[in-house]
Parts: structure tokens; C-alpha cells; sequence
């Protein structure tokens, strides 16, 4: 919600198809396992295909997603939120390589 006095537009972007992502594992087992539930109590989930995914438009959770997931990720930009504040951009991650690992 925009503060009073604000406008907000949001604008969806269509047939934008993302690319992938390579990241390395940079934490053990137990810190990554964390971290990810950590994320799946903020705005994650796993979608019907087994995947774990997550749309934020917080770019700390971007990184923090693609640090808790090594391996192959699917990131797009789904929309872009305007107000006369800033500007920010709806991402969606998808876990590419951790499909079937985690239970919604």
C-alpha cells in the first residue's frame, strides 16, 4: 500500500522469459537448510511440479534465495511496481535443482 497521497501502479510484464543461474554452494548442509526455511516462512513455497519458488520484490531475498539454493536457478522479473517514492521489480525464483528436496 502506497502512503497517502502516493500512487501506485503495478505493471506486469509479459513474454519476458527469464534466464538461469548458476551458483555455488557456498554453505554447509545445515546453514543452507536454514536459510531456506527462513525463506519459506517469508513469501517462499513449492509449486505443483515439486519446485521450491518464491515472487518478491525485495532485492535482498534475490540474493539471499540464490545463496540458499546453489545450483541452477530460474529467475524472471514478473512486473515492476511504481509509486512516487521508487520503482521496484516483482522477481520470481525457482529452484531449479532442488526440485522434490522440500515439502510444501
Amino acid at each position: 500500500m502506497a502512503k497517502s497521497g502516493g500512487v501506485t501502479i503495478t505493471m506486469n510484464l509479459t513474454g519476458l522469459g527469464g534466464t538461469h543461474i548458476i551458483t555455488p554452494k557456498l554453505f554447509s548442509d545445515g546453514e543452507l537448510r536454514a536459510m531456506q526455511y527462513g525463506l519459506f516462512l517469508t513469501d517462499g513455497s513449492v509449486n505443483k511440479r515439486g519446485y521450491p519458488e518464491m515472487g518478491t520484490n525485495q532485492l535482498w531475498q534475490v540474493v539471499a534465495w540464490l545463496v540458499a539454493s546453489p545450483g541452477k536457478n530460474h529467475v524472471h522479473i514478473r512486473g515492476m511496481g511504481i509509486n512516487c517514492d521508487d520503482v521496484r521489480a516483482t522477481w520470481y525464483l525457482r529452484a531449479n535443482d532442488h526440485r522434490g528436496r522440500v515439502r510444501g
